[in-house]
């Protein structure tokens, strides 16, 4: 893959063949079908992100997401959603559980497109190297550097999460992947 680009309906997907790093671009009007297209060509299977999309559906929050932002979401895997508390997705899946889903989704949400680079200036200018930034839901997360390799965020209640694939961007905010 070093070195190609991959196009899927709408997205492409480019690999920098200095660094490996992986960038996707996904244009305009972005459906959920478009949003995981654009994660099969990094790589990332539905089944890695399965729960992000039951979870984004199930919240009402596709038109937000299809809005015309800037939005930008830290989606977490399967993997990710897998550590939370026994029994908590499912009982945040149900119907009468919306509002706390969305909260915990917009949680995973900032307002703007932050990238990488972004976050990393952000990281540079502070006194500690730890990059705080303010999600749609109104709590704090924090970012910083993980050994120059990957951006590590951590939330409030201190769970953690490394930047997977980072940067997938489109015209309304970016996505990064975090496990």
């Amino acid at each position: 893959m070093q070195g190609q680009t991959q196009v899927v309906p709408r997205t492409s997907v480019d690999v920098d063949e200095d660094t490996g790093k992986r960038l996707a671009i996904v244009s305009e009007g972005v459906s959920l079908e478009e949003l995981v297209n654009g994660l099969n060509a990094l790589g990332i299977g539905p089944r890695d992100m399965i729960s992000i999309l039951q979870a984004i559906k199930a919240a009402g929050l596709e038109k937000t997401l299809e809005g015309p932002g800037p939005i930008t979401i830290f989606a977490p895997t399967n993997e990710a959603f897998a550590e939370m508390p026994e029994g908590l997705f499912d009982k945040l899946m149900k119907p009468e559980n919306k509002e706390e889903l969305k909260k915990v989704l917009l949680y995973n949400m900032l307002s703007g497109a932050w990238s990488t680079d972004d976050l990393k200036k952000k990281i540079q200018a502070s006194k500690n190297g730890v990059a705080e930034v303010t999600t749609m839901e109104g709590d704090k997360l924090k970012v910083r550097d993980h050994n120059g390799m990957h951006l590590m965020i951590r939330s409030e209640d201190d769970d953690m999460g490394m930047f997977h694939i980072w940067d997938i961007r489109s015209s309304n905010g970016l996505i990064h992947v975090v496990d």
